[in-house]
């Protein structure tokens, strides 16, 4: 393995991804995606517009990356607030965690959320593409959720799959809404509760 400056080839290479990504997110969140150049990026990120195009196929390339990494830090935020209660919690504070991670991550991230959920829509075809490829994995992963609530008796085994769609879609409409209105934790977590207790209560 050939190392230059202390890095592997391929941790060199990582570097200058997640140094592109970042500078795309500063750039889309306060300019916007159509007002920000390829050439405006690299030099935010300090990586040659050549490095550019062999990491990406293009500036729409990066934004599905910045999506595709909004999703993936949601689904963490969710593991981990989730992770914080107790197993045989009930659904109500299991959702109330789930949403206070959720918030809380939106709140140390804003810029990432609001290219995420604002920005990033009506681009392409390809684009929603993604965002229909990161929205199933969450359907998955709530899917494994309601098993296990199922598991522990709290809720019935009904109707799994419209359940863990309505509370994807249930996240996704609040993390857009606080884009454009930021809201504390709880209150997220409160708001997500009144959408979802009516409709995991009736399973």
């Amino acid at each position: 393995m050939r190392v230059y400056a202390g890095q592997s080839h391929e941790e060199r290479e990582e570097a200058r991804r997640t140094r592109l990504v970042d500078a795309a997110v500063q750039l889309f969140g306060v300019r916007g995606f159509d007002e920000t150049t390829v050439r405006e990026i690299c030099a935010r990120s300090s990586v040659s517009t050549r490095d550019f195009y062999r990491l990406f196929t293009d500036k729409e390339d990066l934004l599905i990356a910045i999506f595709e990494l909004s999703y993936t830090r949601h689904l963490q935020a969710l593991s981990r607030g989730l992770a914080a209660v107790p197993p045989d919690a009930d659904v109500l504070t299991r959702i109330a965690a789930a949403g206070v991670a959720t918030a809380e991550d939106l709140a140390d991230h804003p810029l990432l959320a609001r290219v995420a959920f604002e920005q990033s829509t009506g681009i392409s075809r390809t684009v929603e593409a993604s965002r229909d490829r990161m929205r199933a994995e969450a359907v998955e992963m709530t899917l494994h959720m309601t098993r296990d609530l199922v598991d522990n008796g709290l809720i019935t085994a009904e109707n799994h799959r419209s359940a863990a769609m309505a509370v994807v879609g249930a996240f996704e409409q609040l993390k857009r809404d606080w884009v454009k209105n930021p809201i504390p934790p709880q209150e997220f977590a409160t708001r997500l509760i009144t959408i979802l207790s009516r409709l995991l209560g009736s399973d």
